[in-house]
């Protein structure tokens, strides 16, 4: 080989081995990048559906695209997990039609996969739909038939939770003897749990109901100890003027003031 000839091949054999570095190519070329996995996608999509920041409109085409996504996906543990995620997003966005037609596909499939807990929670969502609706039987039967099935699996925060939004729908219908006993039942629950936020909550409903019955005394306990555990959760001094206040009404109606 000439001598003359070898710093030539030498440059041409490094822009060779250095081709896909900046400086060796054309720095208009696009960057390929690798397509975004499927299910990545509904999770993002179903993320900017629930995202207030958004027009309705826009988390709508949101959720519809990762409905459209999501039906086209195998139906196995995955395919139910994303069904239920957008029944709860659907029941978020105010007057969509499109809820009911997940939840019932969400409750059809969750009974095929055998899958109890997807279940529950799709009756959770349309016992929700119907007490928004204020159609409260279907709502309470609902709310009861999804009680159930967490407290069978050994899910008691959900369970209790149901309890007391059973006890809301009966105070609603003046079925106050009845709210009472659900309410308790889910104190004990939440007491068990130590869930301090649930209690609080509890407590305060329980407050309302037993104040409903004329039991103002024992209304103003039940007051004390929702500030009680609100003191010992985290702060709300919202939901603590909500329970002065109704402290205040109890008051007012046993004649104290």
């Amino acid at each position: 080989m000439s001598l003359r000839l070898l710093p030539y091949r030498i440059f041409i054999l490094s822009c060779f081995l250095l081709i896909g570095s900046p400086s060796c190519k054309n720095n208009t070329s696009p960057i390929v990048k690798a397509p975004s996995i499927p299910g990545d996608s509904v999770s993002i999509w179903i993320e900017q559906g629930l995202t207030g920041s958004y027009e309705k409109a826009e988390r709508k085409l949101f959720l519809d695209k990762a409905y459209t996504r999501t039906l086209l996906s195998e139906q196995d543990t995955s395919y139910i997990k994303k069904l239920s995620q957008l029944s709860l997003a659907y029941l978020k966005l105010p007057d969509n039609p499109k809820f009911r037609e997940v939840n019932e596909l969400l409750i059809t499939k969750s009974k095929i996969l055998k899958d109890s807990i997807a279940w529950a929670n799709a009756l959770w969502d349309r016992g929700s739909y119907f007490e928004n609706n204020s159609v409260m039987d279907s709502s309470f039967m609902d709310y009861d038939q999804a009680h159930k099935i967490h407290l069978a699996k050994g899910r008691k925060s959900y369970a209790a939770r149901l309890l007391r939004n059973m006890a809301v729908i009966q105070n609603n219908v003046r079925d106050y003897v009845q709210a009472e006993i659900n309410l308790v039942r889910a104190i004990e629950y939440f007491k068990e749990l130590e869930e301090t936020k649930n209690l609080y909550k509890s407590y305060n409903s329980l407050g309302i109901t037993v104040g409903n019955l004329e039991n103002y005394e024992k209304a103003l306990e039940y007051y004390e100890e929702a500030l009680k555990y609100l003191k010992a959760s985290e702060p709300d001094e919202n939901f603590r003027m909500r329970v002065i206040n109704n402290m205040g009404v109890a008051h007012l109606e046993n004649g104290e003031i």
